[in-house]
């Protein structure tokens, strides 16, 4: 039976069996972005390319942490099992392992030239794992559109009807929009790329350049709540850890006041869609504008 390796900066590790190789995975030692070899082969691949070495989540762990998400967007209170925390967190991981995967390949592929036997190997296996994000993070059912429709109609009721169905049934496909391209480059890579896909996706109202900035919508007041599938502009932006001097973001999740999980590309030099953390706690300098993206001509664009 042949030998596998398993590669971390430039020591090789091995040769291990395959049941070796999975206890590694299983305990942590080995994550979907390590590079591993079979013996014989030559072919150096991510990890989490190679199908059953990392557990697939269950879809229906994406379909409770949505609905969790639609009950923290119309600020109604929730208590989520402990076994279902768990669960989701694991899926969550999953996920993230994937796009690290599907980063370690597009390096991969950057620094191999031409187009040889190597090269299409590498794309099969970038293909592969964008898919499995899509299958991990695209599922919604029935059951969950009915919840968030019953969600969306008390949030209704709470603001007096300033923010109809039409609105956030847009939010709600914004955000699927961003999520189903989690670890994938949208259009050129460009950070305004996403949302102005993920508004075209949900047949909402079409970007507005101001002067240098952008206008995604109705701009929100101070007192208003940012939710799920709201698109952010940072202009001149210092923080006390970073520098966003031009950036575009879409709301994922609100982690507490004045911070937000947020769906981004354009960062650090990664040019696919990514997570991260806006905390306007420390905020020094700059504007950050919310926006609530617009539905066309007031159409639902998603059905309950």
């Amino acid at each position: 039976m042949s030998g596998w390796y398993h590669g971390r900066g430039k020591q090789k590790f091995g040769p291990y069996s395959p049941a070796q190789l999975k206890q590694l995975v299983d305990a942590g030692e080995i994550q979907p972005s390590d590079m591993v070899l079979r013996d014989g082969t030559g072919t150096w691949v991510a990890a989490g390319s190679l199908q059953g070495l990392f557990a697939k989540p269950s879809r229906r762990f994406w379909t409770v942490e949505r609905i969790a998400l639609a009950v923290l967007l119309a600020g109604t209170a929730v208590t989520v099992p402990q076994a279902l925390k768990g669960q989701l967190a694991d899926a969550e991981k999953a996920a993230q392992g994937q796009a690290e995967t599907i980063t370690a390949l597009e390096k991969r592929l950057a620094e191999q030239p031409g187009e040889g036997a190597g090269v299409a190997a590498l794309k099969e296996q970038l293909a592969a794992a964008q898919k499995l994000v899509r299958e991990q993070l695209s599922e919604a059912d029935q059951a969950q559109k009915q919840r968030l429709a019953e969600i969306l109609a008390k949030e209704q009721q709470a603001v007096g009807g300033r923010i109809t169905n039409d609105v956030l049934l847009t939010n709600s496909a914004i955000l699927d929009f961003a999520l189903s391209n989690m670890g994938k480059k949208v259009s050129n890579g460009e950070c305004a790329m996403l949302a102005l896909e993920a508004l075209k996706a949900a047949q909402a109202r079409a970007m507005r350049p101001a002067g240098k900035t952008y206008v995604w919508g109705r701009q929100l007041d101070k007192s208003e709540t940012a939710l799920p599938g709201d698109i952010v502009q940072l202009e001149d932006c210092k923080f006390k850890n970073s520098t966003a001097p031009h950036h575009t973001q879409v709301v994922r999740k609100l982690l507490g006041p004045g911070r937000y999980e947020i769906l981004e590309q354009n960062v650090d030099g990664r040019r696919t869609v990514g997570v991260g953390i806006l905390d306007l706690n420390l905020l020094t300098q700059g504007e950050v504008v919310f926006y609530r993206p617009l539905p066309t001509n007031g159409k639902t664009v998603v059905s309950p």
